[in-house]
């Protein structure tokens, strides 16, 4: 039987004189940490933490039948709101939307069924433990089809609507095709683009409920105008406050000096849309019409990232980018004098900058105790924002919030939020990204166990 090498990437410190002999998994996503979910890190021993135990595979032991919360049909599996299911019949992309519409369409009436979107790490996640588990008879395959429109320019959507917040693409992706192309997941949870005419299996999602993201602002209030100062001020663009400087900086200055100048902390300004590049663009040749510092960056295993954590779904390199460099890494991106995007040395050149952050809306400017939990621990703006439709405070010790007594109910159970405690118990399914082990643990051991594995969820790492 083929085997599969599931490489993890350990973190060892030389913290308290040796005494971190211990090794620990990622539970939840922490946007200050250089790790994330299923990688792993060493600590001391004594501390109190989530744990999950293992054991062999016993093909004698009895059939027991997966637990059921959402009452998903036949052949599908719970996570969140959503059922999910695998197929290993070889479809095109089309044909693969057109057979979970097909399959599972009419189990979702009021809502609707297909290849999957991929909101946010612990759906992520949750997916790559359906591979290589029981439900491909512990064969992972070559990679699945997600519900990744990647159109040969222009935005990168997903077919059943979803905002696009989180992408998780491999070290050389995303990569441009002329006729387009789609998204797939590898075994090891990473994205890799493919021609639609390709042939793979499939992940169909079946959403009991379904809504149109853009008509769920209400509750939040109006959007607040941006800060506008002697010294800067800060352009209004949709829901994005964005300014752009002259000072000249290594992309790593200008990224810190967008965190820490300003009263709302920002970031190099990530781009989702050609609109949104052709307004940067300008402001960048009334500013300095020189090259600026954006905030994409190439991380050293996640392939390219912006700087707040929002998904890459739009691409603008020119011709020939991104290239290799003789000396140093490029690793980091430059908008160039013609609006378009080339790769850099991070710490080389010194260029303009442009900083964001996301607008504030009237009704989330409340006092701390006011405030109810949204999303899950380590949550993004933008999935904070976009997806979970809530309020984000970066200053905050709560910062993805919902206004206490507010009208939260598009983040009751037909939505895609998650407290945090919902989001700790969901990621019991898959947290260390061993999918055999923890597929055999839930079916094996039943549901009772699993959940009292978990004895204190809330553990900060």
């Amino acid at each position: 039987m083929p085997k599969a090498l599931l490489l993890i990437r350990i973190y060892f410190s030389r913290n308290n004189l040796g005494e971190e002999r211990c090794v620990l998994s990622a539970w939840n996503t922490k946007s200050a940490d250089s790790y994330s979910l299923g990688e792993w890190s060493d600590s001391d021993c004594s501390t109190v933490r989530p744990w999950v135990c293992t054991m062999p595979f016993q093909p004698n032991l009895p059939d027991l039948p997966l637990p059921n919360p959402n009452n998903c049909p036949s052949g599908m599996l719970p996570f969140g709101a959503d059922c999910y299911a695998f197929s290993d019949e070889k479809f095109t992309f089309d044909d693969g939307r057109a057979y979970c519409d097909n399959t599972f369409g009419k189990e979702f009436k009021k809502g609707k069924a297909d290849l999957a979107s991929v909101i946010h790490p612990y759906e992520n996640e949750f997916i790559q433990s359906m591979l290589g588990g029981d439900l491909t008879g512990r064969r992972a395959p070559e990679r699945v089809w997600l519900g990744l429109h990647m159109p040969s320019s222009g935005e990168f959507t997903w077919s059943d609507g979803h905002h696009f917040d989180f992408s998780n693409w491999w070290s050389d992706e995303p990569q441009t095709h002329s006729g387009g192309a789609g998204g797939t997941m590898e075994p090891s949870g990473r994205w890799r683009s493919a021609p639609k005419s390709a042939k793979y299996p499939v992940i169909c999602k079946g959403q009991f409920t379904y809504r149109d993201e853009d008509s769920v602002h209400d509750y939040r209030g109006e959007l607040l105008n941006c800060s506008t100062h002697r010294d800067h001020s800060w352009h209004q663009y949709k829901e994005y406050c964005i300014h752009a400087t002259s000072q000249e900086r290594t992309w790593t200055e200008a990224q810190n000096h967008c965190q820490t100048a300003y009263s709302i902390p920002a970031n190099l300004a990530s781009i989702h849309d050609s609109e949104m590049n052709e307004y940067i663009f300008k402001m960048v040749q009334k500013t300095s019409n020189q090259e600026a510092w954006i905030g994409l960056s190439k991380h050293y295993s996640k392939g390219y990232e912006w700087a707040d954590s929002s998904g890459v779904n739009y691409l603008n390199w020119a011709s020939g980018e991104p290239s290799e460099v003789a000396l140093g890494e490029a690793d980091c991106t430059e908008m160039n004098k013609a609006g378009n995007w080339n790769n850099r040395d991070c710490n080389r050149k010194k260029l303009a900058s442009v900083c964001s952050h996301a607008r504030k809306w009237s009704n989330c400017q409340v006092a701390e105790g006011e405030k109810e939990p949204c999303g899950y621990a380590g949550v993004t703006e933008s999935i904070c924002m976009d997806t979970f439709k809530c309020c984000y405070d970066p200053n905050s010790s709560m910062k993805c919030f919902i206004p206490a007594n507010s009208n939260s109910k598009n983040h009751k159970e037909d939505s895609d939020g998650m407290s945090p405690g919902g989001a700790a118990a969901l990621t019991a399914f898959c947290f260390l990204t061993l999918p055999g082990v923890i597929w055999a643990v839930m079916k094996f051991s039943g549901r009772n166990q699993i959940t009292s594995g978990f004895s204190n969820p809330q553990a900060n790492f």
